[in-house]
């Protein structure tokens, strides 16, 4: 019944919050209707009044009766009622005589059994029918615990009955003085026997053996009297009872009366079932004991309906004592509570024990402006008038001053007479629910404001089916523009509204957006009456339950837009005509002018021969080579035209290999990101960084062959690798290779690769556009400059192009040198240090080549802890600066193993020597152990600590402090941190105030200044790279982490973001970074929401400033 009252108190919930009408139509605005409806462990159906059939079950219901919800939804409500039509009827009829909200039916389950329910019904409405809700309440064990009452009462009447039979035939036994009185009392005796069907009577003598067996004990115990007749009676009892019947036997002799026991009596079948048993002395006609009477009553029935009572009673208690509601039992005079659950005090905050001294002690606590409304409505619950019940919202204020809102309902519940004999009711702290009805209507505010306020034209369309959609609503934005108002559109189709053709296109539309089961956008023409127009429109579906129900399209009137771009199309093609009459003009005209023109060269040469006039002779050698200068400009226009470049003169100049590869790469990246494959570079640590040259024809070359890598590869990678071959104090041999995993080369091809005018095959053509010049004016370049392209490639797993060259080594390059150990010297270091650097993302490993060579020291590079062992050999490197977070091997186990190393090769008394506190000079590579510094963005109080316990040496922090970080190698360069190296002082440019100028407002200049010096294009020429080849990619990724709540992932790229951010001198994004990265740490998922958030608005502004070019 409590179980009842609470899905009774939810039920009234909904009516209060969605209306008494709209209960199941509206269900899904009320927040958690559906779960409360599914996980209530009430049993609830929705059941269609017209006809029967079951619509909804929740998980209560299916479980109750034992069927799946697809076979009730295919039975009507009378298949589970076993009552027939005129029963249900009899039985509403006596609800109403009764007054009762409820209805007592029998309901069989899936398992045939049947079980007594009563059931609450409310009628609703809505657009697709009516509906009764019910509510199902089990009820068998109470009706049980009714009906052991009932034999209690025949119980009693039994006993009675059994106390004078024993009575009766103790009197007749008593008076046998004449024989025919004797015969009579005989007579009525076994009278006695046969009408005692339910109740043993069993005679014995002295010695326990049966001399009479009634009717009813035969029926009882299973034995006829032949077969009991004789026997010892013990056979009916348990042996430990049996053995207490001389115990009996005395006691009846001595008290001359009987007494009762409850005791276990043994059936011929061996069952032991529980019974009352009443002994009786047995007496002669002289009055003399010569026996016992025992008459015994079966009490199996009567000890399962006290257990299944005690259990009701119980079940009862826990449910009343546990329940969140509060429920309340008072008498029906109202002067006393019978029972108040525990909840109580959690909502009103006061004991129990107040109501219990004062029923009405609530009333003191009722809200000042809703008390006089909660006593009325007590008043005429209490008025005794038969509809009289309690049921409102009211306020009440606790005892802590807190304020709550309150639902009760109360009701008094009658006897068979009408008499009111309690009153029962239920309280909700609704408090919740209140504040979310306040929620909503503020939500809903904001929504219509949104909704109307934004300047695209909004619109919600319910789907009825795979093809079959109506309007509902749409903004004032959508009517201003398209002349359609709400008034005409809701309700209707598309046809309706647009007409058949029209409407039909719109339809289709809809039908791709369903089939997709994903948002769709598209460009569509429609002449709506407010005039044709061109709209961009994106239409998202909303899911229910797995199905499409609504779709929501935005549109946006972009008639302007294609004007524009019809008019810039018809402007291109004119010029595009032009620049095609002009070139033909030009390639024509070449053409007929070099044809005379050599006709004019040849007859001048021969003047020229045969004069023997000086004069003449000047004048013809002057007009002979006017006509070669113009044969010259001619041949070097049909040279540029068609890239015809054999004939043109290399340039040698100073350059920076590593600048020029860079510029190469960051061309392509962009491209490369949105065709979805890596674009990599692999530089030897050993070139020069500048070389002697072509610089202009080498870079024409790499773009040439990295632009064909990346054209014709849909998939992995493309890679610049950059080899030192051979170099000496003058020259660099250097091998350039281009590698891609794209398409490959058929082997027929390859002989005919380089030819001009040529491409791969005609299906190449017809994909790629272009004049087929490319590799053939590459060859030729590389030709000119002392090499030769080489090629390998395999169908359908790629490519690799290559190519060497003998480079001069720039004098700038022999200044450099001598600066760098000038500067070593000058620092207290006897030669520049060989470092390796180990770092993840690229970005840094950048800047620290730029930090550490420009003060004199040789770097090598590797990606990631398992690159950095590979790299490591005993004695190679002076230093180590290793990155702590790393995928993979991370810092700590890969110096582990670096240690490790160490120790295989010196043993044992080597790793002695270079134990902490013994760190020899970081110069000596004969020296126990390399130095290793930690680097890490992630700088916790402890960190210093741990990383040296773990075989480090020093620990800066990211991003790095230049001084701090050659402040840390000096102290490990020279024992006890005698001198410190010192940055590049005579060639550091003063900061280069108007460039530096121009830096956006959030970079921090005074870290800029710290960390570059004043090489603002440095810092410029990094910062431009990460904007076009790695934020977007970061946004992703971080986005895709924080939708999936991947919290590792989160951290991970955060912290590598952080790095990225600081190294930049970004600092308002570097700090939004760090805490993601932390928040992340800690599965605080509130706090990486904000902090995404945080960071996503200063992502923008990077995002911003690039799109907008001013990067520059």
């Amino acid at each position: 019944m409590l179980k009842t009252c609470t899905a009774i108190t939810i039920f009234f919930l909904v009516l209060m919050t969605c209306g008494a009408g709209h209960i199941y139509a509206d269900s899904h605005h009320l927040p958690g209707f559906e779960d409360l409806f599914e996980k209530h462990g009430s049993v609830m159906l929705v059941i269609d009044s017209d006809t029967g059939y079951i619509k909804r079950a929740n998980q209560a219901a299916l479980d109750f009766y034992g069927y799946s919800a697809q076979e009730l939804g295919d039975m009507k409500i009378q298949d589970i009622n076993v009552l027939s039509h005129r029963e249900v009827q009899e039985e509403m009829r006596r609800a109403s005589l009764q007054d009762r909200n409820y209805f007592q039916f029998t309901h069989q389950l899936a398992t045939g059994e049947e079980r007594s329910v009563e059931v609450y019904s409310w009628p609703y409405s809505t657009d697709e029918g009516n509906y009764l809700y019910s509510i199902i309440h089990d009820v068998t064990p109470r009706i049980e615990a009714e009906k052991a009452q009932q034999f209690f009462l025949f119980l009693g009447i039994t006993t009675v009955l059994v106390v004078i039979i024993a009575l009766l035939m103790k009197y007749i036994y008593s008076s046998r003085a004449a024989a025919s009185r004797l015969q009579q009392s005989e007579e009525k005796l076994s009278a006695i026997f046969k009408a005692a069907r339910n109740v043993g009577l069993v005679v014995t003598d002295m010695q326990s053996v049966v001399q009479e067996f009634s009717p009813g004990a035969e029926k009882i115990f299973g034995y006829s009297r032949d077969e009991i007749m004789g026997r010892y009676v013990g056979v009916l009892h348990l042996e430990d009872e049996s053995s207490r019947f001389p115990e009996y036997i005395a006691r009846l002799y001595e008290q001359q009366e009987g007494f009762s026991v409850e005791t276990r009596l043994v059936r011929k079948s061996g069952e032991i079932f529980p019974a009352l048993l009443n002994f009786e002395p047995y007496c002669d006609d002289k009055g003399r004991m010569v026996g016992t009477l025992g008459v015994t009553l079966d009490i199996t029935e009567r000890k399962k309906a006290e257990e299944a009572l005690s259990k009701s009673e119980e079940m009862f208690r826990q449910m009343a004592d546990n329940m969140g509601e509060v429920f309340w039992l008072r008498s029906g005079d109202n002067s006393r509570m019978l029972y108040v659950s525990p909840s109580f005090e959690k909502v009103f905050g006061r004991s129990r024990q107040d109501l219990y001294h004062d029923p009405n002690c609530f009333v003191d606590m009722v809200h000042g402006d809703d008390r006089s409304a909660v006593l009325r409505e007590l008043d005429r619950e209490v008025s005794g008038d038969e509809d009289a019940s309690f049921n409102m919202e009211y306020r009440i204020v606790r005892p802590d001053g807190e304020i709550r809102w309150v639902w009760a309902r109360s009701f008094p519940v009658r006897d068979a007479q009408g008499v009111i004999i309690r009153y029962t009711g239920i309280a909700v702290d609704i408090t919740r629910i209140k504040e979310a009805e306040n929620e909503f209507k503020a939500l809903s505010r904001e929504y219509e404001t949104v909704f109307n306020g934004t300047s695209d034209a909004l619109f919600l369309v319910q789907v009825l089916g795979e093809e079959s959609f109506r309007f509902i609503r749409n903004n004032l934005t959508h009517e201003q523009l398209t002349g359609l108002t709400m008034e005409v559109i809701q309700g209707r189709t598309p046809q309706d509204v647009l007409g058949r053709d029209l409407g039909g296109q719109v339809s289709r539309n809809y039908q791709r957006c369903v089939q997709a089961r994903a948002p769709i956008s598209y460009e569509e023409t429609l002449d709506l009456p407010g005039g044709e127009r061109v709209w961009f429109t994106t239409l998202t579906p909303v899911f229910e339950n797995g199905d499409i129900s609504y779709i929501v399209g935005s549109a946006q009137d972009i008639t302007e837009r294609k004007n524009a771009e019809i008019e810039l199309y018809q402007a291109k093609e004119q010029a595009e005509k032009a620049s095609m009459a002009k070139s033909e003009f030009l390639a024509n005209m070449s053409h007929e002018i070099r044809t005379p023109i050599s006709g004019i060269i040849g007859a001048l040469d021969m003047l020229a021969s045969e004069s023997a006039d000086q004069s003449r002779k000047d004048l013809v050698d002057m007009t002979l080579e006017s006509a070669r200068s113009l044969e010259q400009i001619i041949n070097d226009i049909l040279d540029l035209s068609k890239v015809e470049a054999g004939k043109l003169d290399l340039v040698h100049e100073d350059f920076s290999l590593r600048s020029l590869v860079r510029r190469v790469l960051g061309l392509y990246s962009i491209q490369a990101r949105n065709q979805g494959i890596a674009l990599k570079v692999d530089a030897d640590s050993r070139l020069p960084e500048y070389v002697r040259g072509d610089a202009h024809r080498l870079e024409q070359v790499l773009r040439n062959l990295v632009s064909n890598a990346v054209k014709f590869t849909q998939a992995g990678h493309v890679l610049i690798r950059v080899k030192a071959m051979d170099i000496d104090e003058h020259k660099a041999t250097v091998e350039f290779q281009v590698e891609d995993s794209g398409e490959g080369i058929s082997g027929d091809f390859l002989p005919s690769l380089f030819d001009s005018f040529t491409q791969a095959d005609i299906t190449y053509g017809k994909k790629h556009q272009g004049s087929g010049l490319g590799l053939a004016i590459s060859q030729r370049l590389v030709q000119m400059m002392g090499g030769e392209i080489q090629v390998q490639s395999t169908p359908g797993r790629g490519s690799v192009f290559s190519f060497a060259l003998t480079l001069g080594i720039s004098s700038v390059e022999d200044k450099k040198a001598k600066e760098l150990e000038d500067r070593a010297a000058d620092a207290g270091i006897s030669s520049p240090l060989s470092i390796l650097v180990v770092e993840d993302v690229e970005l840094n490993r950048e800047y620290m080549g730029y930090l550490l060579e420009s003060r004199g020291h040789r770097v090598q590079f590797a990606s990631n802890g398992e690159e950095a062992v590979s790299a490591f050999e005993p004695g190679r490197f002076d230093l180590i600066l290793m990155d702590i977070q790393m995928p993979g091997i991370d810092g700590l186990e890969a110096t582990r193993r670096i240690r490790s190393m160490e120790g295989e090769r010196l043993g044992e008394r080597g790793m002695e020597h270079g134990a902490r506190g013994g760190t020899p000079d970081v110069g000596s590579r004969d020296s126990a152990r390399v130095p290793i510094i930690a680097l890490t963005a992630y700088a916790m109080p402890g960190d210093r600590e741990k990383f040296l316990e773990e075989g480090m040496d020093g620990y800066v922090s990211k991003p790095v402090d230049p001084s701090k970080l050659l402040q840390e190698i000096s102290g490990l360069a020279v024992p006890g941190g005698g001198g410190v190296l010192q940055g590049d002082q005579s060639g550091t440019q003063e900061p280069e105030t108007k460039k530096r100028d121009m830096v956006p407002d959030f970079i921090s200049r005074e870290d800029l200044d710290k960390r570059y010096a004043g090489h603002v294009d440095f810092w410029s020429g990094m910062f431009q790279r990460f904007l076009q080849e790695e934020l977007q990619q970061y946004r992703e990724n971080l986005q895709d982490a924080v939708d999936r709540q991947d919290m590792d992932a989160v951290s991970s790229l955060g912290h590598k973001l952080k790095g990225a951010l600081g190294t930049l001198c970004v600092a308002g994004a570097a700090q939004k970074s760090s805490e993601l990265d932390l928040a992340a740490r800690e599965k605080d998922l509130e706090g990486v929401s904000r902090a995404w958030e945080e960071l996503l608005q200063e992502l923008h502004k990077l995002l911003e400033y690039r799109d907008q070019g001013n990067q520059d």
